[in-house]
């Protein structure tokens, strides 16, 4: 997940800022893709996941 804000200020347990609506977008949409019904629907979702996904450092 990602670290606090620094003013700890929070929307639906996502930072406001971009890298913590990012994470809450991302999570979301897994979320509704392992609910969705059809196959192309949860690719849809999945995709859509990995779009707003933030940028990470491996």
């Amino acid at each position: 997940s990602a670290p606090p804000a620094a003013d700890g200020r929070a929307l639906l347990g996502s930072d406001l800022d971009e890298r913590g609506l990012r994470f809450g977008l991302e999570r979301s949409y897994r979320t509704l893709a392992r609910l969705a019904q059809g196959g192309e629907e949860r690719i849809d979702l999945v995709e859509r996941a990995n779009r707003y996904r933030p940028r990470t450092w491996v």
